[in-house]
């Protein structure tokens, strides 16, 4: 099942001018769905899902998701997933104009992919993750885009973030 949308066809199809590539649901409901958008070199990936979230206890649900997905991308490059892996910190990002400002943590990475585990890396990105609660369930964004050059980070993300909060259902 899918968390707030409920069905494929009610998934936006674009955010913030991004086209909509790859839906992936989950066998475990609780587990959403994965979503690409995609438009020239930046990607996102969009995650809706339930798994963790509790009620009475929100912002320790959003700190535990948060560390789990901040976790995941160390063991990748531990694992020798990334040619290159630089971490530059957590913050605390607020997105929207009061009263509808939504808190997300936020992530910042640069990464080169290997092709195989052997191969030679395919090139640096710069990767943002995201993450809040304060919605019907978590939502979870990868954004990413090639290092160096001007691509209007932070400005493209924080209006993509504002577009898709803002088709989320109520």
């Amino acid at each position: 099942m899918i968390p707030v949308f409920h069905s494929v066809e009610a998934l936006p199809s674009e955010i913030d001018g991004m086209q909509r590539g790859g839906c992936q649901e989950f066998d475990d409901p609780n587990l959403g769905v994965q979503l690409r958008y995609a438009r020239g070199a930046f990607k996102a990936d969009v995650f809706l899902y339930t798994t963790g979230l509790s009620d009475c206890a929100l912002a320790k649900a959003v700190a535990e998701q948060f560390i789990d997905s901040t976790r995941a991308f160390q063991q990748a490059a531990d694992a020798g997933f990334y040619s290159e892996f630089e971490f530059f910190g957590v913050d605390t990002w607020f997105v929207g104009e009061p009263p509808n400002m939504t808190e997300l943590l936020h992530a910042e990475y640069s990464v080169s992919k290997r092709t195989t585990p052997i191969s030679i890396g395919v090139g640096a990105e710069r990767s943002h993750m995201l993450l809040t609660g304060s919605k019907p369930c978590f939502v979870k964004v990868r954004f990413t885009y090639p290092e160096g050059g001007d691509y209007g980070q932070p400005d493209s993300l924080r209006t993509f973030l504002v577009d898709l909060l803002s088709k989320l259902p109520k």
